[in-house]
């Protein structure tokens, strides 16, 4: 994949890198920041110690490193360049597509967005709910219905600390407990 920031045409010319999605490409987690951290390079979520905790603690990471090999897990940004302005609504907006190809392409159970942008875009988009109705923290692991995927809304990974983790780890835990696969015609794992 391109890395160069130059070939997006939605990127601003402050922007210094393109960082796409990686992980689990049959993956039924989808964990979906609102962008790359600065220092990332090859994983969205570089310098994050608090998510990479998170996806030790629900068993789909092998361990702490910056970019650890995931199992039936995928982390996808909403906008893949860095850095941008987290309230930049044309970001969102123009690398949507983007992101939607690569959501419809891993078709996950479990859509995780992580932080207000992803929240609000990925609840408007993928659920009946309004977004203006889930609000951060206090629907910080909460389970949505989607329109064939559950959303999970979380707080940004820069916000996440041990009781965030320890809540969404619990989430994710019951989920994982139950038969969360929706009929969207998926096949066995």
């Amino acid at each position: 994949m391109d890395t160069d920031p130059g070939s997006c045409a939605s990127a601003p010319a402050s922007c210094t890198k393109l960082v796409h999605g990686y992980g689990d490409v049959t993956a039924e987690f989808l964990f979906v920041p609102e962008t790359v951290t600065a220092g990332a390079t090859t994983s969205p979520l570089t310098g994050y110690p608090a998510f990479q905790e998170l996806l030790n603690e629900i068993g789909v990471a092998d361990e702490a490193v910056s970019a650890p090999a995931l199992e039936n897990a995928f982390v996808a940004p909403l906008v893949r360049f860095a850095p941008v302005d987290r309230g930049d609504q044309a970001a969102y907006t123009d690398c949507y597509p983007f992101f939607e190809a690569e959501l419809r392409s891993i078709n996950p159970e479990v859509v995780v967005a992580l932080g207000e942008g992803a929240v609000r875009v990925l609840v408007g988009r993928l659920t009946t709910t309004d977004p203006a109705s889930v609000t951060l923290p206090e629907t910080h692991g909460e389970t949505l219905r989607g329109r064939g995927f559950a959303v999970v809304p979380s707080v940004a990974p820069d916000a996440l600390d041990g009781a965030a983790v320890s809540a969404l780890a619990e989430t994710l835990g019951e989920i994982m407990a139950t038969d969360y696969r929706q009929t969207k015609g998926q096949q066995e794992r």
